[in-house]
């Protein structure tokens, strides 16, 4: 049975051996009571159940009188039922009571595990999904009356109570010999002490650590990304600034599952990509940022966006504000302003959805409105607008992407795989925390596989340049600055619109399937256009200006132009990174199929 525990579900299952133990009393109970009953009778002619029940349970402590034979096979198989019983018992109770001596004495010769500092929701998330995967995990917990210490170490995981910013408890957890390690203490300014700490406990060190810092704020996660200010920080420790942003996480998701190119855009074709975000706040924003980065298509048409909301002008100018360049990369329609009001917004959403534009606009529906905006009804106004569009766009069965919170909240109504035949199938849920707050998700690890492909590509083709060595990017992954990791993961999330551009599609390895060996120099060259596009956009979002000398300091960069202006040798670059997307892909066991 399982028990549900904030966003959780945490296993409270018993361990097997108290049950063994019960099942064992009890057969070894009954067989040997029977036996002795029918031995007394055997050989003194009557039996006495008072002595019957004495002599069973002297057999628990192991003590019992000499019997005479001939002695049944009830009675021989009771009392060594019993006797296993017994010894079980004591064995698990000794291994209760001293499991953390025992998982201590094994922490003396653990290498290449994973330490996790601070045991709240994420860091237990994260601890029991590592454990699953067969990982050997570490905890530090400041607090021992902490529900979750006890759950884990039934799992198996060492748990230390103390401060994880002291040096001599991190020794203690052999950070030293960790493969990774995970600050996810619920306050940032704990996890940035932790980071410095262990660069000064991991002295001497057993290998490479890669320390996974969570910053939830996205300015100081730039600030920190953008500086290598840690202490000891180098090739035998790097700091990776994690983004606990659910909105970017969620966005990535949704446009993952439900591309905006969701019929296909070839080459020379005439369809243009519409977004309609209704609700600009945190989710809202990062839906337009994650589209702008991705929704770049082999036909050169430009996106449109479209903000409804109620204070729709006041946020487009605070978001323009902050990205002055994003007009140079989408169609930006003059914001609209609609009372939150479901009816109102459903009939304006719908006017963005007539019969006679259906073919030549892909069209696509976010609706995120968030709690601060709606008093805490969110998901019910986000419910209540999307089950209404659906409704109503029938005709051109755009999606419609709902920002609902959990999944056994409102979600539950949705169609999942079909589920639910009276909901439209182009409604979709997204951003419900149980899909982000998970391991794959929050330390992008099929991202993060794609995007070392992609890298490893680029240094093979820049080896051979004169001044191979001397930019920050001709480095190893693990070197790589956070900045350039980053450019590479946004290059990985864009794969899947590049297939789809050459009418081709991504799906799991299949034994005797036939995936595409190779792309053509004309599909190359189609795809290496869509990539420079793509990474002018991140250049822009991240505020770069063209400039004919770069200037890294200022964001200044001399190929922030047209790709028929770029000379031979920046676009060999692009040209290398598109080959390589089909080896990249195999290493998350995916092929490209025609």
């Amino acid at each position: 049975m399982t028990e549900e525990s904030g966003l959780f579900h945490v296993d409270r299952t018993p361990g097997w051996r108290w049950p063994l133990v019960c099942v064992l009393a009890v057969v070894g109970t009954l067989l040997a009571a029977y036996g002795l009953w029918w031995y007394e009778i055997a050989h003194w002619g009557r039996a006495d159940i008072g002595s019957v029940l004495y002599h069973t349970l002297q057999m628990f402590i192991l003590h019992t009188p000499y019997f005479e034979p001939p002695v049944s096979i009830s009675l021989q198989l009771g009392r060594w039922l019993i006797a296993g019983a017994s010894l079980l018992a004591v064995a698990t109770a000794l291994l209760r009571i001293f499991r953390e001596e025992a998982q201590l004495l094994r922490l003396r010769w653990t290498k290449g595990h994973v330490v996790v500092c601070g045991l709240g929701e994420l860091g237990r998330q994260l601890t029991t999904e590592f454990r699953k995967a067969g990982n050997k995990v570490v905890a530090i917990e400041s607090r021992p009356d902490n529900p979750s210490v006890p759950q884990l170490r039934s799992q198996g995981v060492t748990v230390l109570v103390g401060d994880a910013c002291e040096e001599a408890m991190l020794r203690k957890a052999r950070v030293g010999h960790a493969r990774q390690v995970l600050a996810t203490c619920s306050d940032e300014e704990t996890n940035i002490a932790v980071a410095a700490a262990v660069a000064k406990a991991a002295e001497p060190r057993g290998g490479p650590i890669e320390h996974w810092l969570f910053i939830g704020d996205p300015q100081l996660r730039a600030t920190l990304k953008s500086r290598d200010v840690f202490p000891g920080a180098g090739p035998g420790y790097k700091v990776n600034v994690r983004g606990l942003d659910l909105y970017e996480l969620s966005a990535r998701q949704a446009f993952w599952a439900h591309p905006l190119d969701h019929s296909p855009i070839l080459e020379g074709s005439s369809k243009r990509v519409h977004l309609v975000i209704a609700g600009f706040g945190q989710m809202g924003l990062a839906m337009a940022l994650q589209a702008a980065r991705i929704g770049h298509f082999v036909n050169g048409t430009r996106m449109r966006i479209t903000i409804i909301a109620p204070a729709a002008g006041t946020c487009w100018k605070d978001f323009s504000a902050r990205y002055p360049q994003f007009t140079e990369i989408c169609d930006v329609d003059a914001p609209c302003e609609v009372p939150l009001d479901s009816r109102q917004l459903v009939q304006r959403l719908a006017t963005y959805c007539p019969e006679d534009e259906a073919k030549d606009f892909l069209l696509t529906y976010a609706v995120c409105f968030e709690p601060s905006h709606t008093g805490g009804a969110a998901d019910q106004l986000n419910l209540a607008v999307g089950l209404e569009l659906a409704e109503r766009t029938r005709h051109c069965r755009a999606p419609v992407l709902l920002r609902l919170k959990k999944r056994c909240g409102c979600a539950s109504l949705l169609p999942d795989e079909g589920r639910n035949a009276n909901v439209p199938p182009h409604l979709h849920p997204f951003g419900m925390l149980e899909d982000t707050l998970c391991r794959s998700t929050l330390l992008h690890e099929e991202q993060d596989t794609l995007a070392h492909a992609l890298h490893e590509a680029y240094l093979d083709q820049q080896r051979s340049a004169d001044d191979f060595g001397k930019k920050r990017a001709h480095r190893s992954w693990e070197e790589l600055d956070e900045d350039l990791r980053e450019s590479n993961r946004q290059a990985a999330d864009h794969i899947s619109i590049k297939v789809r551009a050459l009418g081709l599609h991504i799906g799991s390895l299949q034994s005797g399937a036939m995936t595409a060996a190779a792309f053509t120099p004309h599909e190359i060259e189609l795809l290496a256009k869509m990539e420079h596009a793509r990474w002018c956009a991140e250049k822009w979002l991240d505020g770069w200006v063209y400039g004919p000398e770069r200037d890294d300091a200022r964001k200044i960069h001399p190929d922030l132009k047209a790709w028929d202006d770029l000379p031979d040798k920046d676009k060999k670059i692009d040209l290398t990174l598109v080959s390589a997307i089909v080896g990249a892909l195999k290493e998350v066991e995916k092929g490209i199929y025609r």
